[in-house]
């Protein structure tokens, strides 16, 4: 894969400092990723158990809720 052949890595985190968020905040203004690529799942809040329980299992990258008007 191109993972493999270019010898990238891919590290996450849970939890955040200032910085991070400014970094995150101008390359999303950026435009030049499509954030929209990692996100597996979409749920309303009212099903945020789900959400959790796959994000505990590990069974996405990206789990949004989305609260309801």
């Amino acid at each position: 894969s191109l993972l493999t052949a270019k010898e990238i890595r891919i590290a996450g985190v849970f939890g955040h400092r200032w910085h991070n968020w400014e970094q995150a905040l101008a390359l999303l203004a950026s435009g030049k990723f499509d954030f929209s690529k990692i996100v597996t799942n979409r749920y309303p809040l009212e099903n945020w158990q789900l959400g959790f329980d796959e994000m505990r299992a590990q069974k996405g990258l990206k789990i949004l809720l989305i609260p309801e008007d």
